[in-house]
């Protein structure tokens, strides 16, 4: 009975709390991410984003992934190949972007 009790309070707090990002999202109070101009990237994001189309994209995936994967992995994290044991790093840092970048 417990269970089900706790089951219910959960799956009641995860639909107000759904309820109340979608709310703030069609009301526009979403927040935004405004991209720096191309000329205040740092070298590792202008190499980052260098065959991309979108930059305003690309530069907010960058920011939101970067601090995640340097200290995760570190500084050089954008130059250096992955590896099999930091592949959950990079889905959680690109989750992240995901959801945050337009």
């Amino acid at each position: 009975m417990k269970t089900k009790l706790f089951l219910i309070i959960t799956l009641g707090i995860s639909i107000a709390a759904c309820s109340d990002e979608a709310t703030n999202y069609e009301a526009g109070t979403a927040s935004t991410y405004e991209a720096p101009s191309p000329e205040a990237y740092s070298e590792e994001k202008k190499n980052y984003c260098a065959d991309t189309d979108d930059k305003n994209s690309c530069s907010c995936q960058f920011d939101v992934m970067d601090p995640i994967l340097t200290a995760a992995i570190g500084s050089d994290w954008s130059t250096k190949s992955m590896e099999e044991k930091d592949f959950p790093i990079y889905v959680k840092a690109v989750e992240k972007a995901v959801e945050q970048c337009p």
